[in-house]
């Protein structure tokens, strides 16, 4: 299968023509799916050790990370990351201001494998926002979770929000019938990346994420909206 892709116009270059890809046929395999591939018929490997086995490696990693201990294997490098920003020398780690993440970096073999893959230029179905994951800091989830009165990072294209306008901005939307509640404090506004304070107002329930803006000069309003569902417990 062919991997296809769409341009947008690239906001972080001064050159008003560059574009950036963005691959849009993506497909999500689970640990099930690729448990499933593996275990085929003719193959001598188990499903309940294959689940067993890769379990207990994730878990591993996870708990060494918590412990300051990266990863290095030929297919991929596993690191520490810390985010936001410390005013000064003197400042310290606030769990409410920045985030301690997992940074992974493809090994050779995974390299290889996508130098063989075969894309394909499509045409873009709309010039909207691109939502396409979320980090809730407070919990330390992504696509999961949305903690009230919490930080969260919206990663994606397109983002930039001009806060001026009363009709722009990040509107979290409840699926529960709540109607939608607007953010109103954002500490990072970037076409890449929106990081805000959860409203304290949200409710235990699922929502989703959509993001109100307009091109550069640009007049009518666009929206996009982030795939995932979140919950509030």
């Amino acid at each position: 299968m062919k991997i296809n892709y769409v341009l947008h116009p690239n906001l972080m270059t001064p050159d008003p023509d560059d574009c950036k890809a963005t691959v849009v046929n993506r497909t999500t395999f689970s640990i099930d799916d690729v448990v499933k591939q593996i275990t085929n018929e003719g193959s001598i490997l188990k499903q309940t050790e294959c689940y067993a086995v890769i379990d207990a490696f994730f878990r591993k990693l996870g708990m060494n990370l918590a412990e300051g201990i990266s990863f290095r294997s030929e297919y991929f490098s596993l690191g520490i990351e810390i985010s936001g920003v410390f005013t000064n020398d003197k400042d310290k780690f606030d769990v409410n201001r920045h985030m301690v993440y997992p940074n992974l970096n493809p090994g050779k073999p995974w390299k290889e494998s996508l130098a063989e893959a075969k894309l394909e230029k499509v045409i873009a179905e709309e010039n909207k926002p691109r939502p396409e994951n979320i980090i809730d800091l407070k919990s330390k989830t992504s696509d999961q979770t949305l903690s009230p009165g919490g930080m969260a990072e919206l990663q994606g294209l397109m983002l930039k929000i001009d806060e001026t306008a009363a009709d722009e901005g990040i509107f979290i939307v409840s699926e529960n019938g709540g109607g939608e509640t607007k953010v109103n404090y954002l500490y990072m506004n970037y076409p890449k990346s929106l990081q805000f304070e959860i409203p304290e107002s949200i409710i235990a329930g699922t929502y989703k994420i959509e993001v109100r803006n307009r091109a550069h000069n640009g007049k009518g309003l666009r929206i996009g909206r982030l795939d995932q569902t979140l919950n509030v417990a």
